[in-house]
């Protein structure tokens, strides 16, 4: 099985879809067990999928943190 160390240095490869299917199932195995790993890999797809949201060339430059949250919370 898997260490944690390993699935974290791994996660964003995960997310992306750039690991082989067995490395892949090898890391959502030890996700199943492992609720710190589990918690880790869903805040870090929380965190690309917010980043995706807020374009920059796109945003107002007045926008602040607190109103993306705002907008990320409401799904927009």
């Amino acid at each position: 099985m898997l260490r944690c160390d390993h699935v974290a240095e791994e996660a964003s490869a995960l997310i992306d879809g750039n690991l082989s299917w067995w490395h892949a199932l090898r890391l959502r195995m030890h996700l199943l067990m492992c609720k710190s790993c589990d918690r880790f890999v869903r805040q870090l797809r929380i965190t690309k999928s917010l980043t995706e949201a807020v374009d920059d060339s796109t945003a107002p430059a007045d926008v602040t943190i607190d109103q993306i949250l705002a907008r990320a919370r409401k799904g927009e």
